[in-house]
């Protein structure tokens, strides 16, 4: 398997929610100038606290879209992160709470993450039959370990071997 199987439309989601927190958080910034201007100055400063916590939400889930990309095996504690980043963003404005939204599906996108078991089912073994010296044969999900052919289970663990 030359390619490695990643959370692609966690990452997907959760970078277009922490850019919408982000873009949220830069409009209640101008809103927040806005009320100085017009002499609003404790509503100003309300609403500069809120749109703080929107810029500092947006930053933080769009790190942990790039890390969840960079690294699938750590999906569940990055989902974990996600979802609970994304319902917290609540208080600074919530991406238009479409950000809150799409954050939290792709928190639960990311911890439910399955690489495709079909393909990790299959390692290739040298074979002296095949032209190119490679024949796949099905391996067990738990162990690895190659199952011969007509076998049900793992001869190691005893695992259920994959359909072919």
């Amino acid at each position: 398997m030359d390619e490695e199987y990643r959370p692609a439309l966690a990452f997907a989601l959760s970078l277009f929610a922490g850019l919408l927190m982000l873009v949220d958080g830069i409009y209640l910034f101008a809103v927040a100038n806005a009320a100085t201007v017009a002499g609003f100055a404790t509503a100003s400063s309300l609403i500069g606290v809120v749109a703080f916590l929107g810029v500092f939400f947006g930053f933080i889930v769009i790190i942990l879209a790039v890390l969840l990309c960079r690294n699938p095996e750590a999906h569940t504690g990055y989902g974990i992160a996600i979802l609970v980043l994304s319902l917290l963003s609540i208080f600074g404005g919530g991406g238009f709470l479409l950000g809150l939204v799409l954050g939290a599906i792709a928190g639960i996108f990311a911890i439910l993450f399955e690489p495709d078991p079909w393909e990790s089912s299959f390692v290739p073994v040298p074979s002296t039959t095949s032209p190119w010296n490679v024949t796949f044969v099905r391996a067990c999900t738990m162990c690895g370990v190659p199952i011969p052919a007509g076998m049900s289970s793992c001869p190691k663990c005893g695992w259920p071997a994959p359909r072919s």
